[in-house]
């Protein structure tokens, strides 16, 4: 035997079976044994198999089509056909293979080895296919040793996946129809009932003689005759038949429940058709001319307009009718054979009726067939209508659309039944399960994703383990894997609180759990919980942030293919629940599930589905399809942003509350868009950001990267401290507030400064001498000094505490990025940024570099220290924040810092700024105070500017700064 002779026999014996095309690409002369063990991992063409040689071998209802993206659903396939083989194909179970091992390619030729055996079976042989190889045997070794190694090879082709996609399914496995399982065609069924020779003359009855005798003149009158007259035989004969023969007579034979599954509400089909025939022969009969009243041809109802006004009659009953359908009649088939007396009683009634050749189980998939050809008949009239006739193409055009709107819907409820099925199938297969006996996977949109990855949770242990993921709209479930394709629950993420990011940047001192991240291949990628931003790395950086304290995911995959069809996914998912385009439209938009039938508002189409079939904005209360979504204007329920120096003050004015206030939550809020905030009833939310709808950005106060949009009445005040204040905090005002002692007084400065407790090897300072420099800001971060600066000018430079270094920073803004330079401490009172120059303060230093290019420390910066970024330290209170005007505070607490309107404020720390807080001095005193309460004081003018005033200049003006601030939702 050649190379690849066995597995191209196998091709042949299937193309054979007719379950694949005879041209494909498995034949061509380039093709490889991995391109079938890729046509056969999904299972369908397996399944197609067992059921083309056996009707009966398996319940080909089961068989899941869409196995794209789904490890799951393949192997419940490839269980099905196993199972037909032991019990139709008289197969041994110890000689199949595994699931798993044809999924993953680790047994290819025990495959091979069951296929051959089914083609020696005495079912196959009743067809005179000839089977392979001709000179059989029992085992696996018909397999020569070089041909075999080509197989064992195909697992390294497994963790490639395909990347041609098209490839796979240029096999062409023929379609067996649904419609086929039970031993009929209703499409052949449906052509027979409705060929013009079967028609009954007495269905015509008198009322139709004017019809009978019209004769088509033109090419159009052809078409709209077979309208007619398929209708009236559908509604006079055969909904007349099923109704006589068989709904009425078996009302007596089957209980309720047992009639309703049945029949399910065909009376209400056939009383819809007959209010839809008198229409329609109204329209024919003025169009034909056969009606000769004269009435104006703007006002006359065109056969169009009957299509489009039982638009939604139609769909109405018909959604019920298809779906209760589905189980209509595997239902009937149960009971003709459990139930004898039912079978004969159908067969009686059968024989009585006017169409004795046809089984009732194909009778009633007539109906369905029906509604589905109204588009096909309108679009051959409209072939047909002379393109002069402007009003008359204009009516059946809008007839098209709205019959291929019906169908759309109609299919797409179709597959939601069927997905709803299929996602039964995996919470039957998971155990364990944390959710509760009335789960209902449903609630968690659609499932997009799901296979076998390693898997890491930055909160547990951060190894990397085996598990199961399935990935649904909302949330990714993570399993582990069983036996038999069963699994353990393990846990839940809601996707909605992260993002996906590629990669995590290496950490200048990583903690473990940053260095089994980092150290790992680059198969890997990452999701973040939201609110945390990821450190991008510099080449000149030598000022690094550690994020131990950030919950990560890690997902490794086996391949770059994989890698990117998993990141693809959990985005897809997210842009599921809320596309972005929506949120930069304005939209406020909830993924939603109508239960009633609705239109789209933009393109007046139906949502179609059973479940989020689309989405409804909060703020302009518009429903829209996604497509529609994306393209549609911003939302007209929300007032065009705009900037305005006093903005602040207005926003003040449509929330009571302010800025940095602590509110308690009066009820539970849960909503899949992941700009509004989650939260139980009496949660404590601070108040971070106050909107112009009326609506404000909140931040739960035990989970402070939370953060979301909250209706002002789902809360109430409450008094308590805001939670931006932190112990470390506490401890740093204490220390500054200590009656003066030399020591002590160093001792607090430097906490201030640091935001820890002093090390040895930190500047040594006299006074509070660094915090009144007007180029220092206190403890921000990196990723903060780089938001300052980044769009200021050149030269721009600001000094900050790093608490990771326990050094000094200098951030400066260069031509075309923000750098960031430590300041060394080399001795007691001896600092500098490189070994050339040292200075004996850190004052000294920064006087130097303002008239001397940094170059000589660092190659290719020419460039000084220009412009501070603060134009101010001092700050005057424009309002009272005390006991008497905010209640709500514990001014006891020597965080606060008590100020009445006039103060003048130095600012110590910008430490709390993205909540809305600064820390500050006024006399001795230090603590936190809100922003908004203060405005700049610039050059000199401490005594001349009026109380009150809030200047429109410097960064960190009130107005300037809320502008700046991004937004608390991203």
């Amino acid at each position: 035997m050649s190379n690849n002779e066995i597995w191209r026999q196998a091709v042949e014996w299937l193309i054979a079976c007719k379950v694949l095309e005879q041209h494909n690409t498995l034949t061509a002369a380039e093709a490889e044994a991995k391109d079938l063990a890729f046509a056969l991992r999904d299972g369908v063409v397996l399944c197609n198999l067992a059921h083309k040689l056996y009707n009966r071998s398996l319940d080909y209802t089961k068989i899941c089509k869409k196995t794209t993206m789904s490890q799951f659903y393949c192997i419940e396939n490839i269980k099905l056909f196993l199972d037909a083989c032991v019990r139709i194909f008289n197969m041994k179970p110890e000689n199949l293979f595994e699931p798993e091992e044809l999924y993953n390619f680790t047994n290819f030729s025990k495959v091979l080895s069951v296929l051959s055996q089914m083609s020696h079976s005495e079912i196959c042989k009743r067809f005179n296919i000839e089977p392979f190889p001709r000179t059989y045997r029992c085992n696996s070794a018909f397999i020569h040793d070089n041909e075999e190694e080509v197989y064992r090879k195909l697992v390294d082709e497994a963790d490639k996946d395909y990347d041609d996609e098209n490839k796979i399914y240029d096999v062409g496995p023929q379609k067996i129809e649904e419609e086929d399982v039970g031993g009929s065609n209703v499409d052949q069924i449906y052509d027979s009932l409705f060929c013009h020779k079967n028609f009954n003359d007495e269905i015509y009855t008198s009322k139709y003689d004017k019809w009978k005798q019209f004769i088509p003149k033109e090419q159009k009158d052809h078409v709209i005759k077979e309208i007619l007259d398929t209708e009236i035989h559908f509604t006079n004969e055969v909904l007349t038949n099923i109704i006589n023969y068989f709904y009425l007579p078996l009302r007596n034979d089957l209980t309720h429940d047992e009639h309703t599954k049945v029949f399910s509400n065909m009376a209400d089909i056939q009383k819809l058709h007959a209010g839809f025939l008198v229409e329609l022969e109204k329209a024919v009969y003025l169009t034909t001319g056969i009606d000769k009243r004269k009435t104006l041809d703007l006002h006359r109802k065109r056969i169009g307009d009957v299509f489009v006004d039982f638009k939604f009659q139609f769909l109405k009953h018909y959604k019920v009718y298809i779906i209760n359908s589905m189980n209509s009649r595997e239902f009937l088939s149960i009971l003709e054979t459990s139930r004898s007396d039912i079978r004969e009683k159908i067969k009686e009634y059968s024989k009585k009726s006017r169409t004795p050749q046809f089984r009732l189980q194909d009778l009633l998939c007539i109906p369905a067939q029906r509604i589905m050809k109204y588009h096909l008949l309108l679009k051959d009239l409209l072939k047909k209508i002379s393109l002069n006739d402007v009003l008359e193409r204009e009516s059946i055009e809008k007839s098209i659309e709205a019959s291929e709107d019906i169908n759309e819907y109609l299919n797409e409820a179709k597959r939601d039944f069927e997905n709803r099925v299929e996602l039964k199938k995996i919470y039957d297969s998971i155990y364990d399960m944390a959710f509760g006996d009335k789960i209902d996977f449903i609630d968690y949109g659609r499932q997009v994703k799901d296979g076998e990855v390693k898997f890491a949770d930055s909160r547990e242990s951060g190894k990397l383990k085996n598990r199961h993921v399935f990935v649904f709209d909302k949330i990714m479930l993570v399993c582990k894997a069983q036996r038999y394709n069963t699994f353990t629950y393990k846990t839940c993420y809601l996707l909605s609180n992260y993002k996906v990011i590629d990669d995590l940047e290496p950490q200048g001192k990583m903690n473990t759990l940053s260095r089994k991240f980092n150290t790992t291949s680059g198969l890997s990628f990452y999701l973040i919980e939201n609110g945390y931003t990821i450190n991008n790395k510099s080449d000149d950086c030598n000022d690094h942030n550690t994020t131990s304290s950030v919950n990560y995911i890690q997902i490794c995959c086996k391949s770059l293919n994989q890698r990117e069809q998993w990141m693809r996914s959990i985005i897809q998912a997210q842009e599921n629940v809320c596309p972005k385009k929506a949120i930069e439209n304005g939209h406020i938009i909830e993924y939603k599930t109508f239960k009633d039938i609705v239109t789209c508002s933009f393109c007046d189409k139906f949502l179609k589905g059973l479940y989020y079939q689309g989405y409804k904005c909060e703020c302009c209360e518009l429903i829209f399809h996604r497509e529609c979504l994306m393209n549609n204007r911003k939302c007209p329920g929300r007032p065009k942003s705009f900037i305005n120096n006093n903005a602040g003050f207005a926003r003040r004015q449509t929330f009571s509350g302010s800025l940095g206030e602590i509110v308690t939550a009066i009820t539970t809020t849960t909503s899949p868009d992941p700009h509004v905030l989650n939260f139980k009833e009496n949660d404590k939310i601070e108040v971070v950001e106050i909107k112009n709808d009326g609506l404000f950005v909140g931040r739960l106060v035990t989970r402070p990267n939370k953060m979301g949009l909250v209706h002002p009445t789902t809360v109430k005040k409450c008094k308590i401290m805001p939670s931006n204040i932190s112990r470390a905090s506490s401890l740093q005002i204490s220390n500054f507030n200590t009656p003066p002692s030399t020591h002590r007084r160093q001792q607090s400065s430097q906490s201030i400064l640091n935001g820890r407790k002093q090390s040895t090897n930190n500047l040594e300072m006299t006074g509070h001498e660094y915090y009144k420099e007007i180029w220092y800001v206190g403890t921000i971060d990196r990723e903060k000094a780089r938001d300052k600066l980044v769009n200021c000018q050149e030269g721009t430079f600001l000094v900050r505490w790093s608490n990771n270094q326990k050094k000094y920073v200098i951030s400066l803004k260069t031509e075309d990025h923000v750098k960031h330079m430590i300041v060394e401490n080399i001795s007691r009172n001896v600092v500098c940024l490189c070994n050339s120059r040292v200075f004996g303060n850190l004052k000294e230093l920064i006087e130097f570099y303002k008239v001397n290019s940094l170059s000589e420390c660092f190659t290719g910066l020419y460039t000084t220290l220009k412009t501070p970024l603060l134009k101010t330290k001092l700050y005057r209170v424009t309002q009272n924040f005390d006991r008497e005007h905010c209640p709500e505070f514990d001014f006891t607490d020597s965080r606060f810092l008590s100020m009445s309107q006039g103060d003048i404020v130095t600012l110590v720390d910008l430490i709390g700024e993205e909540k809305y807080w600064w820390m500050g001095e006024i006399n001795g005193r230090v603590g936190f105070f809100p922003i908004q309460y203060v405005s700049e004081v610039v050059d000199g003018e401490k005594k001349d500017e009026e109380v009150g005033t809030e200047s429109d200049e410097g960064t960190f003006s009130m107005s300037s700064m809320q502008n700046d601030i991004p937004t608390m939702i991203d």
